[in-house]
């Protein structure tokens, strides 16, 4: 019986069903309604269907997904064995990296990467043919590809420091290790450096500074025992190539010490480093007790001399260079016949101005009436004659009582508008006496002699008065057995706190110390 009453009750609901207006069709833009649409009972609006989500969308990111992303790029370095170019580069064949870094170079030590030779930054991604320049001076027979990360100032390059080293998946070091064929480039041993304060010097492949001494001769080195151990001579092998960048001009050749060891020379001068200089670019030696001087590639004026006349200056070629009485500071009185006889030493444009070991005091130059530029020595114009013809030679010396040698001095005459003219040393820096001293007697040792450094000269030196200079120049050994250079008769010094040519701190310092009038 329950069984007809639910179906008399089912048709009466299909019956009430039928009599309502049916739905209206969607728009034909609309998707039609899915198969899971139910109409609802009368009165309650049809729901809008939902739209199907388009299958070429990708899925929505999760930390799972970003995690196999970001590791999705494996660090790793390819390169196969090769030959340094002549400019000494190597080239890695392809660098992946997970964030942009560098491709650096090593050199084996140890037999595991060692010094740095070189680098170069590589992008995030893939990079092919990475060229790296390396130091060739430091290249060993197997080198080291290793991928570090630009970790700290962005572009520059910071190791030791924030660029350590990338790792592979499996936390390695991405180093792969190739061995350079051809044999190991043989590097220069005489190099270029430059200073804003000196120019362009010597140094050897290491770039530690290399010097000349005023006291040797072409060929010869008269720097051995104490004196060597404080300048280290330049020496090879017996029978070793002697080689220089392209970029240096002069003669490289070799001399024999007296202890059979053999020591480079640069146009005749022998090569020396200073034991005092401790790093690449160091010229602590330069000027040292106006003997040392860094060794230059080309120097206008140089350090000759002979048995008779001792050190003067000299040209280029080590023909002598002679100074006219008639001259002023700055300006040449020697022209037309003059000239012709006495040639000017000329500086070419272009050239630079240097001297070497030993020429100490101020060069300089001067425009002479036919536009040609002279050089100049404590301001006065510098000729050779024209009857010299091999280096020593000094036969113009003395010619009609006007013309002499130089020789490089050792007290000149300095100026300033409040003291007018007092005495400097070869480096421009003032000169002073000490009030409490006698004739031929200094008094200033220890603490003053710190403060107050005495004017020494190297035995067997004898000092030299500038232009102007009318005084008596003297010696006094002091009681550490130094050589003091005395003026009149008094010792002269220096002032610690003078800083540049012209200072005159120094003056009246406790109504003792003073300026010396010339």
């Amino acid at each position: 019986m329950m069984k007809y009453i639910l179906l008399l009750v089912l048709l009466l609901a299909l019956a009430a069903c039928g009599g309502q207006s049916p739905t209206p069709a969607p728009p034909p833009t609309e998707p039609p309604p899915t198969a899971t649409s139910t109409p609802l009972s009368a009165g309650v609006p049809t729901p809008e269907p939902e739209e199907a989500e388009p299958t070429a969308e990708p899925a929505e990111a999760t930390p799972e997904t970003m995690e196999e992303m970001e590791t999705a790029v494996t660090n790793a370095v390819t390169v196969s064995d090769q030959n340094l170019t002549e400019e000494f580069t190597v080239t890695i064949d392809s660098v992946t990296a997970d964030v942009p870094g560098w491709m650096v170079i090593h050199a084996q030590a140890d037999g595991r990467p060692g010094p740095v030779l070189g680098y170069a930054p590589v992008a995030a991604g893939e990079n092919q043919n990475v060229t790296v320049t390396v130091d060739p001076a430091g290249a060993t027979e197997t080198l080291y590809a290793m991928l570090h990360i630009d970790a700290g100032t962005v572009g520059e390059y910071e190791f030791p420091g924030d660029d350590v080293p990338a790792m592979d998946a499996d936390g390695n070091m991405v180093t792969p290790p190739f061995a350079v064929l051809g044999g190991l480039p043989v590097a220069a041993l005489l190099n270029l450096a430059e200073s804003d304060e000196l120019g362009a010097y010597l140094a050897d492949a290491a770039g530690m500074t290399l010097y000349t001494f005023a006291h040797d001769t072409p060929g010869v080195s008269n720097c051995y025992d104490a004196c060597a151990l404080a300048w280290p001579p330049l020496v090879v092998a017996a029978g070793e190539d002697v080689t220089a960048v392209a970029e240096l001009p002069g003669e490289l050749a070799t001399t024999e010490r007296t202890d059979g060891t053999i020591q480079v020379t640069y146009d005749g001068w022998p090569l020396y480093y200073w034991v005092n200089d401790a790093t690449p670019g160091d010229t602590t030696g330069h000027n040292f007790r106006n003997v040392w001087a860094v060794a230059r590639p080309t120097s206008k004026v140089l350090l000759g001399g002979n048995e008779e006349l001792g050190h003067f200056l000299t040209g280029p070629e080590g023909l002598t260079l002679y100074r006219f009485n008639p001259d002023e500071p700055g300006i040449s009185n020697c022209y037309d016949e003059c000239a012709f006889y006495w040639p000017p030493l000329l500086l070419e444009e272009g050239e630079s101005l240097t001297g070497g070991a030993g020429v100490v005091g101020e060069l300089g130059a001067t425009e002479r009436d036919d536009g040609t530029v002279q050089v100049t020595y404590g301001g006065m114009p510098l000729y050779y004659w024209i009857l010299d013809e091999n280096p020593g030679d000094a036969t113009g010396q003395a010619v009609d009582d006007v013309w002499f040698v130089v020789p490089p001095y050792t007290v000149a005459v300095g100026n300033t508008p409040e003291l007018g003219d007092f005495l400097v040393a070869h480096n421009g820096m003032t000169l002073y006496l000490f009030g409490v001293d006698g004739e031929n007697e200094s008094a200033c040792y220890d603490e003053c002699a710190t403060n107050w450094p005495p004017l020494l000269l190297e035995p067997g030196e004898l000092p030299v008065a500038g232009f102007d200079v009318t005084g008596a120049l003297g010696i006094t050994e002091r009681t550490d057995g130094t050589l003091q250079v005395t003026y009149n008769g008094y010792p002269l010094y220096f002032w610690i706190h003078d800083e540049a040519p012209g200072d005159t701190t120094g003056q009246g310092v406790n109504d003792v110390w003073f300026v010396v009038e010339p």
